[in-house]
C-alpha cells in the first residue's frame, strides 16, 4: 500500500495481509499478475459544508433488486457533487515529485476508468476541474467516501488539496487516500467454474481473478461456490452463457482473454444486452436456479403464478382493442399521434414513448400486475423485431453451448484438427464447443471440424 513515500502490506482495513498465499500458490504452479487499484480518502461528515455542493437524491420509486422484496421502498439516502479547480490541481501536482505511480515504484496496471487523480490531472491537463461525489458509506452518514479523489500522494498533498474544493475547505480525513498494488491469478487459467485447471478443487473469486469492483467480486463467487458444491455432489458444473447473462458474459471473458488490468463488466461488452435487462432476470435464470437447488418452492410457485399472469396479460392485450378515447388519453403524453378508430392494446404498447403505468391502467383495469412485470412486457413488445433476429444468433450459440466437452480430451490425438488448435485446445481445455471457438486465435474451421468430430463420436457410441 502506497502514500506519497509511505509504504506497507496489509489487506482490507483492519486486516493482515495475504502475501504468504501468494507463495503458496506460486509454488503449486499457478501463475500471478501484478495488478494496481486505489481508493480515496474518507472524511469525517461533521467537517463538511453540504450546502456548497450539489445534492443528488436516489430514484423516487426504487426498484427491489428481488420480486420478493414486496414491500414499498423508500429512498432516504442522497449524495453531493463538488469539483476540484485549478488550485487543486497545482498542488497535486506539486506531489508528483513524491508520487509511487510516476516514480515507476508501482509497477502494477491500474482500472483503465477508475484513474486516480493524479493521473486525471496528469493526462487531462487542459481540464480546469473534475467532477467529484461525497457519497456517504453507511445510512447514518458515519463516514463520506471521497468518489474520483483516488490518490497515492503523500498525506499532505492530499489533504491541502481536498482544501481547496467547495464545501471541503475544513474537512478532516478519517482514512487517508492510498494506493494497491496486489497479485492475482492469471484467469485463463481456470475452467468458466472458477476451478483451476491444473490444480483440481482448487477455486478463484474475486478481486484475485483480475476483476475490479463489488459487483464483479460477487458474481464470481457466486459462480465458484455453486461449482464447488455441485462438484462435491458429483453433479454437473454450472456454466452461464454469454447470451444469458452479465455473469456469464464476464466469466467467458475471464477465462479466454489475457486482460493487462483490471477487469469490469460494461453492458457494452455483452453482445446480446437487449437480452439482458433486470426486468427479465427472473425469465432468463429462474428455472436455472431452481434445477440446482437455488430456489425453494415458495420461490418457485410465486414465480410459476407471475408467469402464467404475464402470457395472460400479453394474450389479452393482443386480441383485445381500445377505443379512441381510451387510447389518445394513453398517448396524450407520449408524442404519438392520435387514433381515430379502435386499435389492438398491443399495438399502441409498441409505440415509443409509453408510459406503462398509464397504459396498463387504461388497457386492463383492475389488472394487478407488478410494476418489473409491466415493464417487461413492455420492452418485449417495444424491441420484438430485434429480438427476433438475435434469438436465431443465441439459438445458435446455446447449440455450440450444449455439446460439452471434457476436461481430460486428448485433442492431440484428432487428427483432423491442425496442430495449432491441438494446443490451443489441450492448454484451455474447454468445456463446450463454444467456449473453444472463443479461444484466441482458434480457426473456424478446426470449430466446424470439432462439432463434426463430436457428433461421428456420438453416433459410435
Amino acid at each position: 500500500m502506497f502514500t506519497g513515500h509511505s509504504t506497507s502490506f496489509g489487506g482490507r482495513v483492519g486486516e493482515s495481509s495475504a502475501d504468504k498465499l501468494s507463495e503458496c500458490l506460486a509454488k503449486a504452479g499457478v501463475r500471478l499478475r501484478r495488478l494496481k487499484t486505489g481508493t480515496p480518502s474518507r472524511l469525517d461528515p461533521s467537517t463538511l459544508d453540504f450546502d456548497k455542493c450539489t445534492v443528488q437524491h436516489g430514484d423516487d420509486i426504487p426498484w427491489p433488486f428481488s420480486d420478493r422484496h414486496q414491500n414499498p421502498l423508500h429512498n432516504e439516502g442522497v449524495c453531493w457533487i463538488t469539483r476540484t479547480n485549478l488550485k487543486t490541481h497545482d498542488i497535486l501536482r506539486s506531489g508528483f515529485k513524491d508520487s509511487p505511480m510516476f516514480s515507476g515504484k508501482i509497477k502494477g496496471r491500474g482500472p483503465r476508468y477508475c484513474p486516480s487523480i493524479e493521473d486525471k490531472i496528469n493526462r487531462f491537463g487542459d481540464k480546469d476541474g473534475h467532477q467529484l461525489f461525497l457519497e456517504p458509506e453507511t445510512r447514518d452518514i458515519g463516514r463520506v467516501y471521497v468518489n474520483g479523489f483516488s490518490s497515492s500522494l503523500p498525506a499532505e498533498i492530499q489533504l491541502a488539496a481536498l482544501h481547496t474544493i467547495q464545501g471541503l475547505e475544513h474537512a478532516r480525513i478519517l482514512q487517508i487516500g492510498y494506493a494497491v498494488e496486489y497479485d492475482a491469478v492469471d484467469a485463463t487459467q481456470l475452467f468458466p467454474t472458477f476451478e483451476c485447471r491444473d490444480v483440481p478443487g482448487l477455486y478463484f473469486a474475486g478481486q484475485v481473478c483480475g476483476t475490479s469492483g463489488y459487483e464483479e467480486a460477487a458474481g464470481q463467487g457466486l459462480i465458484a461456490g455453486i461449482n464447488a458444491a455441485l462438484k462435491v455432489k458429483g453433479e454437473p458444473p454450472f456454466i452461464l452463457g454469454r447470451s444469458e447473462s452479465y455473469i456469464g458474459v464476464m466469466v467467458d471473458d475471464l477465462v479466454n482473454f489475457l486482460l493487462d488490468e483490471p477487469y469490469r463488466m460494461f453492458t457494452s461488452r455483452a453482445e446480446y444486452r437487449l437480452f439482458l435487462r433486470s426486468d427479465n432476470a427472473d425469465t432468463r435464470l429462474k428455472a436455472k436456479a431452481r434445477a440446482i437447488g437455488m430456489i425453494d418452492d415458495e420461490d418457485w410457485n410465486f414465480w410459476q403464478i407471475r408467469e402464467t399472469q404475464i402470457a395472460r396479460v400479453r394474450g389479452e392485450l393482443a386480441a383485445e382493442s381500445g377505443t379512441p378515447e381510451k387510447i389518445n388519453a394513453v398517448l396524450a403524453g407520449s408524442g404519438q399521434s392520435p387514433v381515430s378508430e379502435r386499435t389492438r392494446w398491443l399495438q399502441i404498447l409498441r409505440r415509443p414513448g409509453i408510459d406503462p403505468d398509464i397504459f396498463f391502467k387504461a388497457a386492463l383495469p383492475g389488472e394487478t400486475l407488478l410494476r418489473r412485470d409491466q415493464w417487461f412486457i413492455l420492452a418485449e413488445e417495444t424491441y420484438a423485431g430485434f429480438f427476433e433476429r438475435q434469438a436465431r444468433e443465441i439459438e445458435h450459440e446455446k447449440k455450440m453451448e450444449k455439446l460439452r466437452l471434457s476436461p481430460n480430451l486428448d485433442y492431440m490425438a484428432i487428427a483432423a484438427l491442425s496442430i495449432e488448435s491441438r494446443q490451443r485446445l489441450a492448454a484451455h481445455k474447454p468445456l463446450t464447443v463454444g467456449q473453444a471457438s472463443r479461444i484466441p486465435g482458434m480457426r473456424p474451421s478446426d470449430i466446424t471440424v470439432l462439432g463434426h468430430w463430436l457428433e461421428n463420436r456420438d453416433t459410435k457410441s
